[in-house]
């Protein structure tokens, strides 16, 4: 795999830490403030929906370091009732 080929794979542990580190706020707002809450999630949300478009190729899966879709699959479900408990 060359250089190139490497950069169109988006998503490294490094970048799935940041998403969690918005996920946990997230949960934290969930507490204190429902509007700061909803936006960081969506926002987290379109982000890994932007990811998984790039993550179609099988190619993603020889990439050391890289994150494996059904990870991000998890990470996105738990966005997901994050904004439900935030939508009630």
């Amino acid at each position: 795999m060359d250089f190139p080929e490497r950069a169109r794979l988006p998503y490294t542990y490094a970048d799935a830490s940041r998403i969690g580190v918005l996920v946990g706020l997230g949960a934290a707002y969930v507490r204190t403030d429902h509007v700061k809450a909803r936006r960081a999630l969506t926002q987290a949300s379109a982000d890994l929906d932007t990811g998984l478009i790039d993550m179609g190729s099988w190619n993603i899966l020889r990439v050391e370091g890289a994150i494996q879709p059904d990870r991000i699959v998890r990470t996105r479900n738990a966005i997901q009732a994050l904004l439900q408990q935030v939508a009630e």
